[in-house]
């Protein structure tokens, strides 16, 4: 009775949400996926916990980027092509990256109860999109170019709860859906 909405939101959206899309053989991408003003294509940028991809897809939204998903995006296979799914239409940022960004936190919502986390509304897809391109943000710089091998590692690593795989006996889709994307997108690290 006394559960924290926020919190019961965020483990819907999140870890019940991936295990779902696990379950599908679909692919959740922890990533903010946004598509360029103009563009017919996503861009996913992941990163490890705090390397910023929510505070960078907040910014390329003012600058008119348009919203997928944030925190995970649900990839599927259309045969030819890996889609992006829409999911929300916010991005959630902490008080600090607000505040860098010059966001007023007075009128936002709290993402949840104890969490100095902010809904921050941008404008957003409604429809899937083809995904273009992967972007790793690492704060280190990592040169060369990428094998086939690096590229499925890369999202590999950046697949939402991938702890689920294995219990889930998602493997063998796993490596597939992992494979036919990393193989129709441009796979990066910035």
């Amino acid at each position: 009775d006394d559960a924290d909405p926020g919190m019961v939101t965020l483990v819907l959206n999140g870890t019940a949400r991936g295990a779902l899309i696990h379950q599908r053989g679909e692919l959740p991408l922890h990533a903010c996926t946004l598509v360029p003003p103009g563009g017919d294509r996503a861009v996913a940028l992941c990163g490890n916990s705090g390397a910023g991809k929510s505070t960078l897809g907040a910014a390329l939204s003012r600058r008119g980027w348009t919203l997928v998903a944030d925190d995970t995006t649900r990839v599927t296979w259309s045969g030819d092509h890996p889609l992006a799914w829409p999911s929300r239409d916010s991005i959630k940022l902490w008080r600090d990256a607000c505040e860098a960004a010059g966001i007023d936190t007075t009128r936002l919502q709290h993402v949840a109860r104890d969490l100095e986390k902010f809904y921050v509304h941008v404008p957003a897809r409604s429809e899937p999109i083809r995904l273009g391109t992967i972007i790793e943000l690492t704060p280190t710089e990592t040169p060369g170019a990428m094998s086939a091998g690096d590229k499925m590692a890369l999202v590999s690593r950046h697949t939402y709860r991938s702890m689920n795989i294995r219990p889930l006996g998602m493997q063998q889709a796993h490596v597939r859906i992992v494979a036919q994307t990393t193989s129709a997108c441009t796979v990066l690290r910035l």
